[in-house]
């Protein structure tokens, strides 16, 4: 055991890795892994992932480490070419929806220059994968303006608004996508809400999901996470903590007595009321 701060971790517990000849896995070829789970909270199976520059693996390992596949994507730039052969820029990797059994998410744009204005059209995209790298759907994202105002005050209308901004990163929780598109050509930074078919909820938002926050499974409900690193000769401390967490109900208390019961010289018994106390809601959403 190592002690922490406020807690401990049993490192003899921990699963290790093992690649397709049975060595340890190698830290270098490997980004990120995790344990996907069944409904009934037992490992499934150990999901991880590896990307250098237009690269990325995707692997699978069983519930206690064994190696199962390797499946790899050489080139995204050149993979996901647009109808018009440009190449796919890509931004990151949501490898939170293969928690909730859905397709792992990749997303960026594909960018040309428009021969009437010789301005650069940006063609946002989301691109869904299954766990063996082989294309589950694209989502094609050109940002919507819809109702709000605030778009014309920034210069960027409904003609050109894929000429002035790119969708740079993206947060999903189980009923929505919180997508951030980075401003240029003119236009302005900002965030919008959409579902996972696609579907506008809102056009502009100044504030979004940051890597602080973590959806919780399979909700629309997010923790807020604080974590630090410090270190110095001979010695390493990590401090990690939850700032508040998301319940489903509003603070209060109620009785679970089906109706009132009133004291009188004829029911004089003793009543014992039950209380069930709610937890305070504190974040549905970001806003």
């Amino acid at each position: 055991m190592n002690r922490l701060e406020t807690g401990f971790i049993e490192w003899n517990n921990a699963i290790i890795l093992l690649d397709a000849s049975g060595d340890s896995f190698p830290s270098n070829q490997l980004s990120g892994a995790f344990p996907v789970l069944k409904e009934n909270g037992e490992i499934d199976y150990i999901f991880g992932y590896y990307r250098a520059s237009n690269l990325l693996k995707l692997y699978r390992w069983t519930r206690v480490g064994v190696f199962i596949s390797e499946s790899t994507i050489d080139n995204m730039q050149t993979q996901f070419q647009d109808e018009y052969g440009a190449n796919f820029t890509y931004r990151d990797i949501a490898v939170t929806p293969v928690l909730w059994g859905e397709p792992i998410e990749i997303y960026g744009h594909n960018t040309r220059t428009d021969s009437a204005s010789n301005e650069q059209l940006y063609a946002s995209k989301v691109i869904r994968l299954n766990v063996d790298a082989t294309v589950h759907s694209v989502m094609d994202l050109k940002p919507r303006i819809g109702s709000s105002t605030w778009f014309a005050s920034r210069g960027m209308h409904s003609g050109n608004i894929d000429r002035r901004c790119y969708l740079s990163s993206i947060n999903r929780s189980k009923n929505r996508i919180y997508l951030y598109y980075i401003g240029t050509g003119g236009g302005s930074s900002f965030y919008q809400v959409i579902t996972p078919e696609g579907n506008l909820l809102e056009a502009y938002r100044s504030k979004g999901i940051s890597s602080d926050f973590l959806n919780i499974r399979g909700t629309d409900k997010w923790l807020y996470q604080y974590r630090s690193y410090s270190s110095g000769t001979g010695w390493q401390r990590y401090y990690y903590g939850i700032h508040f967490a998301s319940v489903s109900r509003p603070s209060g208390a109620h009785t679970k007595l089906a109706q009132p019961v009133e004291k009188t010289d004829a029911n004089t018994m003793k009543v014992q009321y039950m209380f069930e106390i709610d937890l305070i809601d504190y974040l549905n959403d970001l806003y």
